[in-house]
C-alpha cells in the first residue's frame, strides 16, 4: 500500500487528503464535448474608484470572523488528528482493520439479539452479560479507547467499558462456563 501525501499545510486540505485515502475519492464527471467559452464583452458600466471612509478607533467588526476561523481550525485540527490515527491504524493492520460496528453486528446476529437492545438502557442479567462480552471483544480486537467503546454501546460512560472488561477478565480467570464461547471470537 502506498503512502499518502499529506503535505498540504492547511488543515482543511490535510483532512481532504486523508479522507480521500481512507474512503476513496468521489467519481469525477466526464464531459463528452466541452462547451465553447464565450468571448469576453466590454462592461456596459464603468465604475469609479471611491476611497472608503475608515471609522476612527479600532476596527471590531471582524472579531467574529477571526473567532470563527480559530474555532474552525481547532475543529478541523481534531478531525485531521482523528483521521491520521485511523490512517495509521489502517496501515498498521495491513488493510485488515476490524471495526466495532462490524463486531457488534456479527455478535448480535450470532446471539439473536438486536443492536437496539444492546445499545438500550435495559439491564436484564442476560443482556448485560452479553453487552459486557461484546465490549470485551471490541476492546481486544480494536484500538478504540474506553470512551469510544462506550459511545458505540449507546453512549455509555468509559467506566462502563472498564467495568465490563474487568468483569469478563475475572470470569475468564475463574473458568466460568458463561464466557467459554469468547474463545471463538478472539484468537491470541
Amino acid at each position: 500500500m502506498g503512502l499518502i501525501d499529506v503535505s498540504p499545510t492547511t488543515t482543511p486540505h490535510r483532512a481532504a487528503a486523508i479522507k480521500a485515502k481512507l474512503y476513496g475519492s468521489p467519481p469525477r464527471k466526464v464531459l463528452s464535448d466541452p462547451a465553447p467559452t464565450p468571448e469576453p464583452q466590454k462592461p456596459a458600466v464603468v465604475f469609479k474608484l471611491v476611497q472608503p471612509v475608515l471609522p476612527k478607533g479600532p476596527i471590531q467588526h471582524d472579531a467574529h470572523v477571526y473567532a470563527w476561523y480559530k474555532s474552525e481550525c481547532a475543529r478541523l485540527g481534531k478531525q485531521v488528528s482523528d483521521l491520521e490515527y485511523k490512517l495509521g491504524a489502517y496501515n498498521d493492520s495491513g488493510g485488515n482493520r476490524v471495526y466495532a460496528d462490524d463486531i457488534i453486528t456479527k455478535m448480535c446476529d450470532h446471539y439473536g439479539v438486536s443492536k437496539i437492545d444492546i445499545r438500550s438502557e435495559r439491564r436484564t442479567r442476560a443482556l448485560v452479560l452479553l453487552r459486557h462480552k461484546m465490549i470485551w471483544v471490541v476492546k481486544k480486537l480494536t484500538m478504540l479507547s474506553y470512551p469510544q467503546i462506550g459511545r458505540h454501546f449507546g453512549g455509555r460512560d468509559h467506566s462502563t467499558a472498564l467495568n465490563a472488561i474487568a468483569r469478563i477478565d475475572a470470569l475468564i480467570a475463574s473458568n466460568d462456563p458463561s464466557v467459554a464461547d469468547l474463545k471463538g471470537w478472539v484468537t491470541e
